[in-house]
C-alpha cells in the first residue's frame, strides 16, 4: 500500500498493471509500458498461428488478422483485453492438443493458464470458456458421440474452471462493494440494433486511424474472407482439414446478442469484433493449390498495407505528440494542477489519445499523483 492507494490483487482486470509493476524494478516504467505495447501484435498473432496449428488449419491464415490486430480494443486503450486475448487464443489451442492427445502436464498447462487470464481480464476469460465450450460440441458434432467421448471433452475443457471460479469470486466481491458500478453504457452505445451494429462492423474491428483507412481495410479483409469462404464451395481441397468453426460461432453471436455493458465491464460486444475475423479466418478449410496459393497472396498483401498504415500513422503521431513531456514538465513542482486538453484526438489517431494525457505527468517524473476527468 502508499499512502494515497490500498492494493487490492484481487482483479480481474489487472495482468498488464502487475506485469508492468513488476518490470518497474528494472526498467522504467515508460519503457515497460513501451514494450508491451510492441509484444501484443506478434503475442496475438502468435496465438491465432499456434490454435489454427492446433486444429490443422493453415497458420499462415494469421496474417487475415493483421488487419484487425490495432482494433476497437487497443484503439480505447484496453491494454489488459488486448493481453488476454492473445493468453485465451495460447489457452485454447492447448485445449485443442488436450482433446488430440491429452496428458496431466498439459492439463496443468492450461490450469495455470486459464488462472493468469482470469487475472488479466474476466471478459476474455468468458469468451476463451465459451469458445472451448463451442469446440467440444464441433468436435462431439464432427466425431464420436458416445457417453465416453463426451466424457473425455468435458474433462479436457475442466481446467478452465480455475481462472472462471476465480473471476466469479472477484466478480461478487466486486459487486457486493460497488453493486451500481458500469450498470449503463456511454450515451448512444447501448442504442445498436442487429442492423448499425453490421454497418459498424468495420469500425469496430479497426478504428483507430484518423484517416479512417484501417476501417476501409477492415471491409476489405471482410470481403476477402467472406469470398475465400464461398469459393470453398467448388475449391476445397481434398483432405480432413475443415477450419475451426466454433470462435466464429460463438463471436458472431456475442457481436449481435450482447449488450455494451455485461459483467461489470463496458463496450463489451464492440469488442468482439475482432474475433469475428479471427474466427473466420480459421473457420476457412484448406483450399486447392492453386486457390490456397491465391488466398494466401491476398493475405499478405492485406497484412502488408495494414502494417504500412500502423507505420506511417504511429510516425505521424510521434510528431503530433512529440512537445507532451515538455508540456508536463512545467508543472510546477509541490503545487496542484488542474489542465484543459481543448482537443483530445489528432490527427493520425480519431480516439481520444490525448484524454489521459495528464497521468503521463507521473512517470515523467513531473507529478506525484495525476488524473484526468471531465472529457
Amino acid at each position: 500500500a502508499t499512502a494515497t492507494y490500498a492494493v487490492n490483487l484481487a482483479t480481474h482486470n489487472g495482468g498488464d498493471h502487475l506485469l508492468l509493476a513488476a518490470a518497474s524494478y528494472v526498467m522504467p516504467i515508460t519503457l515497460a509500458t513501451r514494450l508491451l505495447v510492441a509484444v501484443y501484435p506478434p503475442l496475438l498473432l502468435g496465438g491465432v498461428a499456434s490454435l489454427a496449428r492446433a486444429a490443422g488449419v493453415p497458420p499462415w491464415r494469421a496474417l487475415f488478422v493483421v488487419p484487425a490486430v490495432l482494433g476497437y480494443s487497443f484503439a480505447w486503450g484496453f491494454a489488459n483485453f488486448c493481453l488476454a486475448s492473445a493468453m485465451a487464443l495460447f489457452a485454447l489451442s492447448l485445449l485443442v492438443r488436450q482433446l488430440d492427445a491429452p496428458t496431466w502436464r498439459r492439463a496443468a498447462m492450461l490450469a495455470v493458464l486459464s488462472l493468469a487470464l482470469g487475472v488479466t481480464h474476466v471478459m476474455a476469460m468468458l469468451l476463451c470458456a465459451c469458445v472451448a465450450a463451442g469446440i467440444g460440441v464441433e468436435r462431439a458434432l464432427r466425431g464420436e458421440r458416445s457417453i465416453r467421448a463426451l466424457g473425455r471433452i468435458a474433462l479436457a475443457g475442466a481446467p478452465l474452471l480455475a481462472g472462471c471460479a476465480y473471476d466469479l469470486a472477484v466478480l461478487a466481491e466486486h459487486l457486493a462493494a460497488a453493486p451500481a458500478s458500469y450498470t449503463s453504457a456511454p450515451d448512444g452505445f447501448d442504442a445498436f440494433s442487429p442492423l448499425r451494429k453490421v454497418g459498424f462492423l468495420g469500425t469496430f474491428v479497426a478504428g483507430l486511424w484518423g484517416t479512417y483507412a484501417d476501417t476501409a481495410l477492415a471491409w476489405v479483409t471482410i470481403a476477402a474472407l467472406a469470398s475465400v469462404a464461398v469459393s470453398t464451395t467448388w475449391a476445397r481441397a481434398t483432405g480432413p482439414s475443415r477450419g475451426l468453426v466454433a470462435p466464429f460461432v460463438v463471436a458472431t453471436l456475442g457481436y449481435f446478442l450482447v449488450p455494451s455493458v455485461f459483467l461489470n465491464t463496458h463496450l463489451v460486444f464492440q469488442r468482439l469484433a475482432q474475433w469475428m475475423v479471427v474466427g473466420a479466418a480459421l473457420a476457412l478449410p484448406a483450399l486447392a493449390p492453386a486457390w490456397e496459393a491465391r488466398a494466401r497472396r491476398i493475405a499478405i498483401g492485406l497484412a502488408t498495407i495494414a502494417t504500412g498504415l500502423a507505420v506511417l500513422h504511429l510516425a505521424y503521431f510521434a510528431t503530433e505528440v512529440r512537445d507532451l513531456p515538455a508540456a508536463l514538465a512545467l508543472v510546477p513542482k509541490g503545487a496542484r494542477v488542474t489542465g484543459y486538453v481543448e482537443r483530445t484526438r489528432t490527427t493520425a489517431v480519431r480516439v481520444g489519445a490525448l484524454t489521459h494525457a495528464a497521468a503521463m505527468a507521473v512517470p515523467l517524473g513531473a507529478a506525484d499523483d495525476a488524473f484526468s476527468f471531465g472529457r
